[in-house]
């Protein structure tokens, strides 16, 4: 079975456990894994993650989602699980984010969850066949749980 562990270091009321759930198991299933996978997601400011981001990434500007890999697909062999590693995500930016795009703060948090779930498989956008592909696996999970652009 899947374990997602959350740690809210914010005010933030979150109500997304069963979403992410749901979400985990699609990304897992996209990437064929055959073992539970676990990942932790840590919930922050917009203060805390300017400092991550400046520190691990030298951008020195408050981001919406980091994730931080943990080697899962070397280890699941010792471990027998997918031990992904950690997701942070500014709640702020969820909600300045779901303005600007016009959409449920539901729907910014499962797409910026389900962004940090390809990053910890390895995927990225630095180019923008990268980014095409990141997309349309983040839309593909987006259609199946039914959290549109509301």
């Amino acid at each position: 079975m899947n374990k997602i562990h959350i740690t809210n270091n914010t005010k933030y009321n979150f109500e997304h456990e069963q979403l992410f759930e749901q979400i985990v198991s699609l990304v897992g299933g996209q990437f064929n894994t055959d073992a539970p996978i676990e990942v932790s997601v840590i919930i922050v400011d917009n203060k805390e993650i300017k400092k991550l981001n400046n520190e691990y990434r030298g951008k020195d500007y408050a981001t919406d989602v980091l994730s931080f890999p943990q080697g899962a697909i070397e280890l699941r062999e010792q471990i027998g699980y997918y031990l992904m590693g950690d997701i942070f995500i500014s709640w702020e930016k969820i909600e300045e984010q779901a303005i600007l795009f016009g959409h449920t703060t539901k729907r910014e948090w499962s797409y910026l969850f389900t962004h940090g779930m390809l990053h910890l498989f390895g995927l990225d956008h630095m180019t923008p066949e990268e980014e095409t592909h990141m997309n349309s696996l983040a839309y593909e999970v987006m259609e199946k749980i039914e959290v549109g652009r509301e």
